[in-house]
């Protein structure tokens, strides 16, 4: 008496052949722009915080016993080139009265993605001493 042979079961089997490289092709560039997006966002924040720093810094040269627009300009330029950079087409406005020093800087930052916005202002007003 014979064995029978079990019969192969056949299978519904989904060909998956390159199903990985349309999966990369939407993924890649969706994951790079997050990427890049997100290390824009932090040279902009790191623009922003020099930009305040400069007017900081400027208003404070400014707001004390003697200090002068000219002073404060020089203060803010110097602050600014010290950074590198970071701050590009930097305007650097100060007003300077009895009561107080205002120092406004406006510039934009470096891009690695077109269509961000890229320009920081920041101003600082300071009682000016007497």
């Amino acid at each position: 008496m014979a064995i029978p042979h079990p019969r192969p079961r056949r299978t519904c089997r989904i060909r998956s052949s390159g199903s990985s490289t349309i999966e990369t092709l939407i993924c890649l560039p969706v994951m790079l722009m997050l990427v890049f997006g997100i290390v824009q966002t932090g040279i902009w924040f790191f623009a922003r915080s020099v930009c305040q720093s400069a007017a900081l810094d400027a208003a404070q040269v400014a707001s004390a016993w003697g200090g002068d627009e000219a002073a404060a300009r020089i203060a803010a330029e110097a602050f600014l080139e010290r950074t590198g950079g970071v701050v590009r087409h930097a305007t650097i406005a100060v007003s300077l009265d009895d009561e107080r020093a205002v120092v406004t800087i406006t510039g934009a930052s470096p891009t690695i993605v077109p269509l961000f916005p890229t320009a920081v202002h920041h101003s600082v007003s300071l009682p000016v001493e007497r």
